[in-house]
C-alpha cells in the first residue's frame, strides 16, 4: 500500500522505528508499547482524537501494536527479519532511540496490563474482526485508564 502510494506519486518513503528489541510475537517490546500508550492517555486535543479524552485510545494504539501480525504478506516473527523486510521494501530505515539503556525494569503490574490488554485485543479481533471498536474496547480502555491512575499516584 505504501509502496503503491510511492509510486503513483513518485514520493519516497522512509521507515521510522524506535530502536527495540522486540518480543517472540512482535517487532516491537513492551516496553516501546507502555511509552507508547503512557505519552497517548498524557495528551490533550490531539488532532486525530487519539488522546486521553478517546473512549478506545488502549484499542487504537493496540490496533498499531498489531499492524504487522495483521497483515501477513508482511508479518515477520524478529525484529531482525522486520529491520530486513522495510530495507528492502524502502531502501533505507531509521532507528531512533525511545527508551534508556539504563532504565529499570517494567513493573510487574504494568507489564501484567499490557500482557492483559493484549490478550483481550486478540479475543476481541477473533471475534469481531480487526478494526471494529465494539464493546469489549470501552472496557480495555476503562480498565487501563483505572490502572493508570492508580500508578500515576
Amino acid at each position: 500500500m505504501i509502496e503503491d502510494m510511492c509510486r503513483s506519486t513518485r514520493a519516497s518513503a522512509v521507515p521510522v522505528v524506535p530502536d527495540s528489541e522486540g518480543t517472540d510475537s512482535n517487532p516491537f517490546s513492551l516496553d516501546a508499547l507502555a511509552v507508547f500508550m503512557f505519552r497517548v492517555l498524557q495528551r490533550v486535543n490531539h488532532p486525530g482524537n487519539l488522546d486521553k479524552a478517546s473512549p478506545n485510545a488502549g484499542y487504537v494504539l493496540l490496533m498499531f501494536y498489531h499492524l504487522y501480525e495483521a497483515r501477513h504478506d508482511i508479518y515477520v516473527a524478529s525484529r531482525k527479519e522486520f529491520e530486513s523486510e522495510l530495507i528492502e521494501r524502502f531502501g533505507s530505515l531509521v532507528k531512533m532511540p525511545l527508551l534508556k539503556s539504563d532504565r529499570s525494569t517494567m513493573p510487574d503490574s504494568v507489564k501484567n496490563c499490557l500482557e492483559e490488554g493484549i490478550n483481550l485485543y486478540r479475543l476481541h479481533t477473533n471475534r469481531h474482526g480487526s478494526g471494529k471498536v465494539r464493546c469489549g474496547a470501552k472496557t480495555m480502555h476503562v480498565r487501563w485508564k483505572h490502572q493508570n491512575q492508580q500508578h500515576s499516584s
